[in-house]
């Protein structure tokens, strides 16, 4: 995937964040698949991210926010 992307623009640096969705992206087949262990795996980390920070995942809750 990450090849694919340096043939369309040469000068591509992604970031670790991007280059962790592109790798999960290609171990789910080029395909977003919500049942996937990879993927849920993927959301949990951030939602743990989210909570260490002190954020809310659903709106209106009693922590910051999402912003």
């Amino acid at each position: 995937a990450l090849e694919s992307l340096r043939q369309s623009c040469g000068l591509v640096c992604p970031n670790d964040g991007f280059l962790e969705q592109l790798k999960m992206f290609e171990e789910m087949g080029f395909k977003v698949d919500q049942s996937s262990p990879v993927y849920k795996r993927f959301r949990l980390k951030i939602l743990g991210f989210t909570y260490l920070l002190g954020y809310d995942w659903e709106p209106g809750g009693k922590g910051r926010g999402w912003f």
